[in-house]
């Protein structure tokens, strides 16, 4: 969203839009210039008159009589068969006339044999104005037929050419307009749909880094782009495998003195100090299983099935509990969502088991969300986290003990169980929130889908 598309259209639709009110425009044009070519004095509105006028030109020069009392006997009828002719024995009053019905007397006598040039007047109707423009009014024409008789000719048939400009570009419209609409439909989904598939694809990459690569289409920039990320996909495939495979090989090697230090602690005699050094030894290699166990979940593909999470929630509610924690289980026995149930597990585990580990007093509930989701709340009366610190404490390596006031200062872990709780919530298109208990304490929302919603699906909810 933003100042060049506040309704958010995507871009086939900006692309239709652009398209139609173009035309649009062209048609308003088009219309505005027949208007302005048959303004009071333009010979384009001229030319509309005289073809108005061509039924009494035809008449007059087909009776090329010079006998009156012929002539009004033939021509006095057609009144009875076109009502716009009549016979009548006056004229209105003549006034003078406008450069505009001048022209078009000048026209009518060029049109008109030599027996009756002398005998045409063109006078306005009033009333009756011409393209709806003030000031001009549809003209009749006159032919006098005798000393007080004059067959008068008043155009009747008016409304299209009134109308005219209007209908051009009405009929342009349809004949031009609905079609590039459509067009303009089916060529920007052709453009979008690469573009559409190359966000989608980086999407899913930033939930899960082994999806295949890209493959370039459209037009030549958007593939070029795709080729350009596919390399920067590599480079970071490469560069987290590097990591993965420097920290377990650190892990690995580490494990080895460990081992030999835990069987040379079994040969002391027993002491304060071996016991030291075997709390110390049990520190270490809990933190090496952490930061392996990162690693793995963070590579993990998500496996998705439907798990009864009321249910798992519940069971390692009661894990804990029989391990003498006081914790509570509030919602139903089953409320079911799609989900990788291994990983799901460990991340509840986690987040109940820091509960457990700083606060004496834990209440865990489950319950139906808005729109679809489900939501678990973890609530417990520890210390808490100070607010400013509350989104520092999810990233990697941010050691719980360092931000719980008042919590014992044991250095158990890297700090990465937060983390891993919340990068498996995240790849499963849920939330993670923390907020504050009252009186004291900390507070875990999670929020859900109920059916498969990945990361790069909340990410799509905005795409083109």
């Amino acid at each position: 969203m933003n100042r060049f598309n506040p309704l958010g259209w995507p871009i086939r639709g900006q692309l239709a839009a652009l398209l139609l009110l173009t035309q649009i425009g062209a048609q308003i044009i088009t219309a505005a210039t027949v208007d302005l070519s048959t303004s009071k004095t333009g010979g384009g509105r001229v030319a509309l008159v005289l073809n108005l006028s061509d039924p009494m030109i035809t008449v007059l020069r087909l009776n090329l009589s010079q006998d009156v009392v012929e002539l009004q006997q033939r021509l006095g009828s057609l009144g009875a068969v076109d009502p716009r002719f009549r016979v009548v024995d006056h004229l209105p009053d003549s006034t003078p006339l406008s450069a505009f019905e001048t022209e078009i007397t000048n026209q009518i006598i060029e049109e008109l044999p030599m027996v009756w040039q002398d005998k045409i007047r063109v006078y306005p109707l009033k009333g009756r104005p011409f393209l709806n423009a003030p000031g001009a009014e549809i003209v009749a024409v006159a032919a006098r037929l005798g000393p007080e008789k004059w067959l008068v000719f008043e155009p009747r048939s008016d409304g299209f050419v009134q109308s005219f400009p209007r209908v051009v570009a009405l009929l342009g419209l349809l004949i031009f307009g609905l079609p590039l609409a459509f067009l303009s439909l089916w060529a920007g989904t052709t453009l979008v749909s690469p573009i559409r598939r190359l966000a989608q694809g980086v999407d899913q990459f930033s939930a899960d880094m082994e999806t295949p690569p890209l493959v370039p289409s459209g037009p030549v920039e958007v593939r070029r782009l795709a080729e350009a990320f596919n390399q920067m996909r590599g480079r970071l495939k490469k560069l987290m495998a590097d990591r993965s495979h420097a920290l377990a090989s650190i892990g690995h090697d580490m494990r080895t003195p460990l081992t030999r230090m835990r069987l040379r602690t079994e040969l002391l005699p027993p002491s304060e100090t071996t016991s030291a050094i075997e709390r110390d030894i049990l520190v270490l290699q809990t933190m090496i299983d952490d930061a392996l166990e990162y690693l793995r979940a963070d590579r993990v593909t998500l496996r998705f099935e439907e798990v009864n999470l009321a249910g798992l929630t519940g069971t390692i509610v009661e894990e804990y509990a029989d391990q003498g924690h006081d914790m509570a289980y509030l919602g139903p026995d089953q409320l079911f969502a799609i989900c990788d149930l291994q990983l799901m597990r460990r991340a509840l585990d986690n987040l109940v088991g820091n509960a457990a580990k700083f606060a004496t007093t834990t209440t865990v509930a489950v319950r139906s969300g808005a729109e679809g989701h489900v939501r678990i709340e973890i609530r417990d009366n520890g210390p808490g986290i100070p607010e400013h610190l509350r989104e520092a404490i999810l990233e990697p390596f941010s050691r719980i003990e360092t931000v719980r006031l008042g919590a014992p200062q044991s250095p158990n872990g890297f700090g990465l169980g937060l983390s891993i709780a919340h990068d498996v919530i995240v790849r499963h298109g849920g939330t993670l929130v923390l907020s504050g208990n009252d009186p004291t304490g900390l507070v875990v929302t999670i929020d859900l889908p109920m059916q498969r919603e990945t990361a790069h699906d909340k990410l799509r909810e905005g795409a083109i």
